[in-house]
């Protein structure tokens, strides 16, 4: 596994924190957590996660 710096880490932390408060001010969110936000969107549910320590990804499924 690859070892983050900390600068990295921090930078990571900023773009998670700010494209979280995107997602809450503007989708309908269903369910979250400290690290995931979990919406439905055109008939799929999105679950977008972010932490500073691990890459950003997007799973959609639809149900």
């Amino acid at each position: 596994m690859d070892t983050i710096s900390t600068q990295e880490q921090v930078r990571r932390a900023a773009i998670a924190t700010h494209a979280r408060r995107l997602i809450l001010d503007n989708l309908p969110v269903q369910d979250s957590d400290e690290t995931a936000l979990l919406l439905l969107h055109e008939g799929f549910y999105l679950k977008c996660s972010a932490a500073a320590r691990k890459r950003r990804s997007v799973a959609m499924r639809n149900w």
